[in-house]
C-alpha cells in the first residue's frame, strides 16, 4: 500500500507527464518517453552474426533500436558498394563478392529529428574457421565448406567450433539429443564450443525438426527419448535467421543470462503443450539469470497448438531491453506476448496479433517498470487483447497508437500500479461504462477494471485521447475507415510521420484475409 507522501509524488509526476502528453497532441506529435537508441551493435561481441559475410551470399541482418519517437527512418552513413538498407524497417542486405573488411555506419532518426548512430566492421570470409555448411544429401568427404558439407548438426555438435556461423542447405534437420530432460523435452544446451548462429540459406526452405509425436503421452518415441529444443545458458550473440522451427514439445528456443541475441525472419509451428504450467512458449526466457538487449523482429508465430491451452509465442522472465517488434502472432491459445516477471525497459512495437485467447499479457509477480506497448494491430482476441494483472509493483506504462479490435478489450486488474498511460489507441469493442470506480468490478473507456480501487484508478492509470466506439472506427482489415485520423490514432503511420521522408504508403502491410473475426 502506497503512503500518502508517495501518493501525493507519484500524482505530481503523473501530472507533470499529462501536461506533456497534451502538448505533445497539441503539435501533433508523439514525445518520446526515453531516449531513442540502437540496441545491437555498439556492444555485440567478435562473434556476433552481424560481424561477418560470406562472398556470393547475401547478408541481411536487422538493425534495431529502442526509445525515440516511433517510426523511424534508417540510413547507411557509410556502406560497401551495393549494400541497402530498408529505411523504415533497418534490415541491411548486401550480397559481397570477395573476402575483405569493409566499415559499415548505420544511422536511425526518430519522427522528431533526434537520431542515433553506430559503426561497425564487416569480415567478409569463405573459411571454414568462421562459417559452417550443412546439407543433408551431403557425400562422404566433409570439411564443412559450402562445396564439402556437413549432413546434420550431430556430426558438428561435439567438436570445437565455438562462436561458428552454420548455414543449413534446403531440408528438414534435427537437433542434438542430449536428454538432459527439463519438463519432458530433452534441453541441448548452446555451450562455448557450439555454433552461435544458425541461418537458414537464403532463398531455400531450412526446417528445424524438433520431433514431437503428440500421439505419444509425453511426444517422444515412447522409449524415454524426448523431443529436443535448444537452450542458451550465458552464451550472448546467439543468432538465429531465416529458419522454420516445427513439431516443437514445450518449447522452441529457451535462454537464460545471455545477451545481444537475435530471433529474425523466423517460423514457429506445429506445438505440443498441456494445461500444466511449465511456462511453455515458442521463445522461453526462463527465470535465474538476466537476459539483456535481445530482438526478436520479423517472425511468425502461429498454430495449431495441440494438447491443452498453455502456450505462448513469446514468455519472459528476468529481461531488460527486450524488443519484439514486426512479428505475426497467430492463434495462441494463451498469450501472443507475455510478459511474466522481472522484465523492464522493454518494447512491444509494430507487431500483428491475429485470433490469440490473450493478445499481450503483463503478470509481474515480482515487479516491472517501463514497458512500451505501441503501433500494434490486436483483433480476434477470444479473451483480451491486452491484460494488466501484476501482483507487485509496476511502473512507467506507455500504451500508445495500438489498434484494439477484439470483443474482450482491455482488461486491468489490481492496484499495484503507477503511471500507466493510454494514449491515441483505437479501442473498438461493444463494452459500456458501468459500475462506480473502486467496485469490484467497474468498466469505463471500454476496459475492464477488477479490483482497482479508486485511489488507482484517479492517480495511476490515465486515459488520453483515445478513438473509442462500439463498431465503425476500423474496417475488417483494421484500418481506419475515417482517414483523416491516419497518423493520430491507432497502428497505422502516415507519411509526415517520417522525419524528413515522403516516399511512403499512408497505410500498414495489409494483414492476412480470409481470417473469421467475430
Amino acid at each position: 500500500m502506497k503512503t500518502k507522501l508517495q501518493n501525493k509524488f507519484s500524482l505530481l509526476l503523473f501530472a507533470f507527464a499529462i501536461l506533456f502528453s497534451v502538448f505533445s497532441l497539441s503539435n501533433n506529435s508523439s514525445a518520446a518517453n526515453y531516449p531513442l537508441e540502437i540496441i545491437n551493435v555498439e556492444e555485440v561481441g567478435e562473434n556476433n552474426r552481424i560481424r561477418f559475410a560470406y562472398p556470393g551470399i547475401e547478408y541481411n541482418v536487422v538493425i534495431a533500436a529502442e526509445g525515440g519517437a516511433y517510426p523511424f527512418v534508417w540510413e547507411l552513413v557509410e556502406a560497401p558498394e551495393g549494400m541497402v538498407i530498408d529505411n523504415h524497417k533497418g534490415i541491411i542486405t548486401w550480397t559481397p563478392i570477395a573476402n575483405g573488411t569493409s566499415n559499415v555506419t548505420v544511422k536511425v532518426t526518430d519522427k522528431e529529428g533526434n537520431s542515433d548512430s553506430e559503426s561497425y566492421s564487416i569480415t567478409v570470409t569463405d573459411s571454414t574457421d568462421r562459417f559452417l555448411f550443412i546439407d543433408e544429401n551431403a557425400l562422404e568427404e566433409k570439411t564443412g565448406s559450402i562445396t564439402q558439407p556437413y549432413a546434420n548438426l550431430d556430426e558438428i555438435w561435439d567438436t570445437d567450433h565455438g562462436g561458428k556461423i552454420v548455414y543449413f542447405r534446403e531440408g528438414a534437420y534435427t537437433i542434438p539429443h542430449k536428454n538432459n530432460s527439463i519438463r519432458h523435452a530433452s534441453k541441448t544446451d548452446i555451450d562455448t564450443t557450439n555454433p552461435f548462429s544458425y541461418l537458414g540459406y537464403p532463398g531455400e526452405t531450412t526446417i528445424i525438426d524438433e520431433e514431437c509425436n503428440p500421439s505419444i503421452t509425453d511426444g517422444g518415441d515412447g522409449l524415454g527419448n524426448y523431443p529436443g529444443y535448444l537452450f542458451s545458458w550465458g552464451r550472448n550473440d546467439i543468432y538465429f535467421g531465416n529458419l522454420t522451427f516445427d513439431n516443437i514439445y514445450y518449447y522452441a528456443l529457451s535462454k537464460s543470462g545471455s545477451d545481444y541475441s537475435t530471433i529474425y525472419d523466423c517460423s514457429f509451428k506445429n506445438a505440443y503443450t498441456s494445461d500444466e504450467a511449465a511456462n511453455q512458449s515458442y521463445i522461453n526466457y526462463m527465470a535465474g539469470g538476466s537476459s539483456d538487449y535481445d530482438v526478436i523482429v520479423g517472425n511468425v508465430f502461429e498454430g495449431p497448438v495441440t494438447g491443452g491451452s498453455n502456450m505462448q509465442a513469446v514468455e519472459t522472465y528476468t529481461t531488460t531491453h527486450i524488443l519484439i517488434e514486426n512479428n505475426t502472432i497467430i492463434g495462441m491459445p494463451n498469450y501472443g506476448v507475455f510478459f511474466k516477471d522481472r522484465t523492464s525497459n522493454s518494447t512491444i512495437r509494430s507487431n500483428i496479433f491475429l485470433g490469440c485467447s490473450n493478445a499481450i499479457g503483463q503478470y509481474a509477480q515480482y515487479g516491472s517498470n517501463d514497458i512500451e506497448i505501441c503501433f500494434n494491430y490486436i483483433v480476434g482476441s477470444t479473451s483480451r487483447d491486452l491484460y494488466i494483472g501484476p501482483v507487485n509493483d509496476i511502473t512507467n506504462h506507455y500504451i500508445y497508437r495500438n489498434t484494439f479490435a477484439s470483443l474482450g478489450g482491455i482488461n486491468i486488474r489490481d492496484t499495484f500500479m503507477t503511471n500507466i498511460l493510454l494514449q491515441r489507441n483505437i479501442i473498438q469493442n461493444d463494452m459500456v461504462d458501468s459500475g462506480n470506480i473502486g467496485d469490484n468490478t467497474f468498466y469505463r473507456h471500454r476496459t475492464y477494471f477488477r479490483y482497482v480501487d479508486a485511489e488507482t484508478y484517479n492517480n495511476d492509470i490515465v486515459f488520453i485521447d483515445n478513438l473509442e466506439g462500439s463498431s465503425g472506427l476500423v474496417d475488417s482489415n483494421g484500418l481506419l475507415i475515417d482517414r483523416t485520423y491516419v497518423g493520430t490514432y491507432g497502428h497505422e503511420i502516415a507519411e509526415d510521420e517520417y522525419w524528413n521522408d515522403g516516399e511512403v504508403d499512408a497505410t500498414p502491410p495489409n494483414a492476412p484475409t480470409g481470417l473469421l473475426v467475430s
